[in-house]
């Protein structure tokens, strides 16, 4: 008998220490470790909670053996949370693991985001709940301050392709509307230039109206291409091409901005070069190319 006694009280001074080391752990954290029993009534006995849970209640909460943990959380609940915080509970004395985030208002009047995880666990007839709950109201600021981020991203995102369908459809509207006097300009170019009698300095002239007319024109066949191409209508009219005289012709016509530019521009072709392609598009090509080069 005595040596049981002695083997008792080394183990009872044994899970004390076990006990102090665990408490020491356990009160470094900031969250709140809990354990409770559920009576047969439904209430929650409070087991074990660490001291050091300040952080989530914003001051020390004293609990006694007699207190009903729920009763006791539902007093700090944010009121539009009580329902999800109940529903919570009721899943945890079921028997299943659950958790949820919720609203606090600590003991200082600081509303906080909580997040509770609770795990159920029998021993014998009782049914035991341990669970942690931790402070996340920072991580919740950050989400929320992410939403709001994206949403104004999104808006912004749309009023850009709104004003890019009002651009493309002014561009459009504007390319219509300029090609009608342009066209006008050249047919009265052209019965000039036919007119008998014209002097030969009025017909240099109208050559440079014809010529100044024709590259309004195509700059506005290229904004009518522009809307066209993020319209998704452009149509490519294929069919064969003598590709050494379009060359040809592209390169006659960029001759004179190359020498301004001290720029000697020579083509080099074979004389039986043949494509199929469109030979409108093919020109904006070589156009494109050699203005830019």
């Amino acid at each position: 008998r005595y040596m049981e006694r002695r083997r008792a009280e080394e183990l009872a001074v044994a899970l004390a220490e076990s006990r102090r080391r665990f408490d020491r752990i356990i009160n470094q954290l900031t969250d709140k470790a809990w354990t409770v029993e559920i009576r047969p009534d439904g209430t929650a006995r409070p087991v074990y909670v660490n001291v050091e849970h300040t952080t989530v209640f914003g001051g020390r909460l004293h609990l006694s053996p007699d207190d009903d943990f729920i009763a006791v959380m539902l007093r700090f609940v944010h009121p539009d949370d009580t329902g999800a915080f109940r529903a919570y509970c009721a899943e945890l004395i079921t028997g299943e693991r659950a958790e949820l985030e919720y609203r606090l208002i600590g003991l200082d009047g600081v509303t906080r985001w909580i997040w509770s995880r609770g795990a159920p666990r029998r021993e014998g007839e009782r049914l035991l709940i341990d669970g942690i709950s931790s402070d996340v109201t920072d991580r919740r600021r950050i989400a929320e301050e992410r939403e709001h981020l994206l949403a104004q991203q999104h808006q912004q995102v749309e009023r850009l392709r709104q004003l890019d369908a009002m651009k493309d459809d002014l561009m459009a509207m504007a390319s219509h509307e300029l090609r009608n006097p342009i066209g006008i300009i050249r047919s009265y170019a052209e019965m000039l230039a036919e007119a008998p009698g014209l002097p030969e300095e009025y017909r240099t002239f109208i050559e440079v109206i014809d010529r100044k007319s024709e590259h309004l024109q195509n700059l506005v066949d290229d904004l009518l291409d522009l809307a066209r191409l993020d319209a998704g209508r452009v149509v490519v009219d294929a069919r064969p091409v003598w590709l050494t005289g379009l060359v040809r012709q592209a390169v006659d016509e960029h001759r004179a901005a190359a020498q301004a530019g001290r720029i000697t521009l020579t083509a080099e072709l074979s004389h039986h070069l043949h494509v199929h392609a469109d030979p409108v598009r093919l020109r904006q090509v070589l156009d494109n190319l050699l203005s830019n080069a």
